[in-house]
């Protein structure tokens, strides 16, 4: 009889088993064909003919937690692929499959900190199977990040723990990584440190600790209680964990090169590489892995994204603005649409019009914002992009699907970029924070509730240094961070000077109000300033011409004897450009020069000036702006200044006179010179400095317009005179006028009589045995024919 039920046994087997196949073979076939109900059933029908077949189950998992399925049940598939681990552990395909379940959304945070411990146990495990497994890196690495992310900028107080609560794992779980995730590898981590226990170095915040660091150094008297800076200034200590953040950084890169080295297809690899490198700010460490992802991935919009960010940031603008231009046209329509919205930036008065029409707005937006126009790119707009690819990689909330630039952290990074100081606080500083004399017991966390608010709560300080602040809170210790405000009840305290110091909600809006963005440019290399006036004359048909009159400082040399300069072989790139009341760039002058002509350079005590001028013409109106740029071939030295400039009308009826031209020579010519102004026959070298020697002759161009003309001729009296600058004010200046204390130390005066009511005028003063000293020049234009009088001045330096 055992011999008739053996082979009934065997026979039933040999039948089961072949259908068992079929029905997983089926399966599969129905999975890669997108079929997801019939899959699950027929993979189903294969784990119930044979409950022991791991690799049914892992199909199954797969099915089931594919997130192209309509049916998709998370839970149930990680039933499965457990089952599967049962029946065969070391399998590293079901390892990796159920670390990627892992990875799921949770909704407390105790679940999170469950599915991180228990993800980095798994990664661990696979690299004991595979030192190279491309899923267990990346994971290791990834979780390395988040160490890092808290470490790089977190201090603590005196008195407050430091309280590392998981996913961050104690100093010796973070150095007691698993040897085959980089022995194996023949990777090295370096020095470690030694583990500490926190717990023990640092204090309890519940107890002595909390009254140590409200006794003098956290006082009433202290309105905003994130002051760092202030905190320091009274001695408090504040202690930085740097080692922690370098141990967590080498371990991360460590582990994501791991993973590219294994498989450089692995796309989410360069989104942690590039959030590294944001964090730390080693933009050049990102750029091998920039290169190795442009061949894998080259229409990948993310990828363009990233090569302008880590560009712009090492001050590559010109490939920085190639890139995102080429992020734009690849990216999908919702991406563009965030990229391209200035309200994001926009006080809240010009969002009409920029929705009026979006393109001729965002046009003449950023060329009123480019702090450059010497060169292709326009860093204030790459910068943009810059902040809102960094906003994307540090502020996004994958769990609620929130892009990083719409968070409260992501849109004031978007408007005011990186701080001077960015701190999180840690450790219970919740508990210091609310503390209030007067403050009802009721309103305050007890001390046998550890998990509460307070004490798990962190803190977020951005400090730009010049009195904006901000501070978010992360109570939950989610990674959500959110703008802090005082309790409700702090508000009536008596005891509270100013509670609306600490409410950093009603502080961001007032000061987005007022200051909607900022950004300063910083231009590569060494940067000079350069001396330059903008003189208005009257033009054609109604204009108005503008000379931009300018120098570049050149290293002082021995005086040739027969006194020309001789040249300077140097190449430089000059530029200048005038905006215009509605934002437009309505003139561009740039220019190459091969060599500073000696015949253009004015010697002065300490160093020379190569001198030059550019003109332009612009219709009369106000709001005009004149930017002046320059730099040398090599890049090494620049100069980038921009200021308003008037723009008057010299039409109508009346005696009026052009903005003065302070000159190093002035002559009359046929045609003009290079680096000279030309008008009507004179020919002007400009001094845009307004510095003379004082032995050295004072000349000055100014035309003069609707002169009277009676019987075909004109007669005007020129005076020239030149004192020294009265700064006194007031009453006092008045009465020093009335009773002649202005009088000119040089003075000139000469009539003319012609034929023309607009006139040139050129003259010169000789300054020789003046005191060197601060003087003004005022020229006054007598008409004799008909009794008008006008007058223009400006300042000069005697050296």
């Amino acid at each position: 009889m055992y011999r008739s039920a053996l082979v009934v046994a065997l026979v039933l087997a040999a039948a089961v088993a072949p259908a068992a196949q079929s029905a997983l073979e089926r399966g599969g076939e129905a999975y890669r064909d997108g079929d997801y109900a019939e899959a699950v059933r027929l993979l189903e029908r294969a784990v119930d003919s044979a409950p022991d077949d791991a690799e049914a189950r892992y199909l199954l998992a797969r099915v089931l937690f594919d997130e192209r399925n309509p049916d998709r049940d998370e839970n149930r598939a990680g039933r499965e692929i457990d089952r599967a681990l049962e029946l065969d552990g070391g399998n590293v395909l079901y390892l990796v499959a159920r670390l990627e379940q892992l990875r799921g959304d949770t909704w407390n945070y105790f679940q999170e900190m469950y599915r991180l411990r228990r993800r980095r146990e798994l990664a661990r495990e696979i690299l004991a199977i595979d030192s190279t497994n491309g899923y267990a890196h990346e994971e290791l690495g990834a979780q390395a990040i988040v160490d890092y992310y808290q470490y790089r900028n977190a201090i603590k107080l005196p008195g407050l723990a430091y309280r590392s609560v998981e996913p961050m794992q104690t100093v010796a779980d973070d150095m007691d990584e698993q040897q085959n995730g980089f022995e194996q590898a023949g990777t090295s981590t370096g020095d470690r440190p030694t583990g500490v226990d926190l717990s023990q170095s640092l204090g309890d915040p519940l107890s002595a600790g909390l009254d140590e660091a409200m006794e003098g150094q956290f006082g009433e008297d202290i309105a905003d209680r994130f002051d760092v800076n202030e905190l320091r200034r009274r001695g408090v200590a504040v202690t930085d964990f740097e080692p922690r953040a370098q141990a967590a950084y080498d371990r991360a890169i460590g582990h994501l090169r791991q993973a590219l080295a294994s498989d450089p297809r692995r796309r989410d690899v360069y989104d942690h590489v590039v959030r590294l490198a944001t964090l730390s700010g080693e933009y050049e460490e990102a750029l091998p892995d920039l290169a190795e992802m442009y061949v894998q991935f080259p229409e990948d919009a993310g990828m363009w994204l990233y090569t302008g960010l880590v560009n712009h940031r090492l001050g590559n603008f010109e490939a920085a603005e190639v890139a995102f231009g080429r992020a734009l046209q690849t990216m999908d329509e919702e991406t563009r649409a965030a990229y391209t919205d200035l309200t994001l930036i926009l006080p809240p008065s010009e969002h009409d019009a920029f929705r009026a029409d979006p393109e001729r707005f965002a046009e003449r937006y950023w060329t009123s914002r480019d702090p450059r126009f010497l060169n292709t790119a326009n860093e204030r707009r790459t910068e943009h992009y810059a902040r809102l690819v960094t906003a994307e990689l540090l502020y996004r909330s994958d769990d609620l699907g929130i892009p990083g630039w719409n968070t409260e952290r992501g849109r004031l990074h978007v408007r005011y970029g990186l701080p001077e100081t960015d701190v999180v606080i840690e450790g219970g500083f919740g508990l210091v924070v609310n503390q209030f004399a007067g403050r009802d017991a009721s309103f305050a966390p007890g001390n046998d509730d550890p998990a509460g608010a307070e004490v798990a709560n962190r803190f977020n300080v951005w400090d730009y240094g010049d009195g904006v602040r901000f501070v978010f809170e992360d109570p939950n210790r989610n990674g959500r961070f959110r703008l802090y405000s005082a309790p409700a009840d702090v508000f009536g305290l008596a005891s509270v000077r100013d509670p609306g110091a600490m409410d950093f909600v009603i502080r961001a809006r007032e000061e987005v109000r007022r200051q909607p963005e900022r950004y300063t440019f910083e231009a590569p290399g060494r940067e000079v300033q350069l001396p330059y006036r903008v003189a208005a004359f009257k033009g054609d048909d109604g204009r108005t011409d503008l000379y931009v009159n300018y120098g570049i400082p050149v290293a002082a040399s021995d005086a040739p004897s027969d006194g020309v300069q001789e040249d300077v072989d140097v190449t430089v790139k000059t530029g200048a450009f005038l905006i215009g009341p509605d934002r437009d760039l309505l003139v561009e002058r740039r220019r190459t020069v091969y060599g500073l002509r000696g015949a253009q350079i004015v010697p002065f005590e300490q160093t020379r000036l190569w001198t030059s001028t550019e003109e332009m013409s612009a219709r009369p109106a106000d709001g005009y702006e004149v930017s002046l740029e320059f730099e040398t071939a090599s890049g090494q030295t620049s100069a980038v200044q921009r200021r308003a400039v008037d723009v008057p009308s010299f039409e109508g009826e009346g005696l009026k006179l052009s903005d003065l031209l302070l000159a190093y020579y002035v002559e009359e010519a046929d045609r003009g010179e290079p680096g000279r102004v030309f008008r009507d026959g004179v020919s002007v070298q400009p001094a845009p400095w307004g510095v003379f020697g004082v032995g050295d002759p004072i000349y000055l161009y100014v035309e003069a317009y609707g002169l009277g003309v009676a019987g075909d001729r004109t007669d005007y009296e020129v005076e020239a005179s030149l004192r020294p600058k009265d700064t006194s004010r007031g009453v006092r200046r008045f009465f020093g006028r009335l009773f002649g204390g202005d009088g000119a130390a040089v003075s000139s005066a000469f009539e003319v009589q012609g034929d023309r009511a607009d006139d040139p005028i050129y003259l010169f003063l000789d300054a020789t045995g003046q005191e060197a000293g601060l003087y003004t020049l005022t020229v006054t234009v007598r008409d004799r024919v008909t009794g008008a009088e006008a007058e223009r001045e400006t300042d000069l330096l005697l050296e």
